[in-house]
């Protein structure tokens, strides 16, 4: 039942931030069902305020890997 909702958590999460972009891409999308979808909530599987941690490392993270 975790790894269902690891994958069902990081698919919403990646394809409701989807809907905002002009055109898809596939590496955004990958990006944010790994990081932010499935790993955000398997931290939080761990400890809830990892959540708090892992949501800041990844804005600062997203930029520098996509510019």
């Amino acid at each position: 039942a975790p790894l269902v909702a690891l994958v069902l958590t990081g698919a919403t999460f990646a394809a409701w931030h989807a809907l905002g972009e002009a055109t898809f891409s596939l590496p955004y999308f990958v990006t944010r069902f790994v990081m932010p979808g499935c790993a955000m909530s398997a931290a939080w599987l761990l400890s809830p305020s990892a959540i708090v941690v892992g949501h800041c490392a990844a804005h600062l993270w997203i930029p520098v890997l996509f510019t």
